[in-house]
């Protein structure tokens, strides 16, 4: 089977699975972090942004290597 997006991301089923659960490590571990805050606001008060910041900035650096 082939898949368009896989080509158009220049990767392999197995690199682009990887790179996906990887991301998807980052959000839940952000939603870890607001979810917590939002019943205990003096903990984790950046740390969700911060997760969702270093997220964003991994994603624009592989969209920028692919284009």
């Amino acid at each position: 089977m082939h898949f368009k997006h896989l080509i158009k991301a220049k990767q392999s089923y197995t690199t682009h699975f990887l790179d996906s659960i990887s991301y998807s490590v980052k959000a839940l571990k952000a939603l870890w972090f607001f979810t917590v805050h939002a019943f205990l606001p003096d903990f984790y008060e950046t740390n969700g942004s911060d997760t969702i910041k270093d997220l964003h900035t991994i994603l624009q650096d592989k969209l920028s290597k692919i284009q």
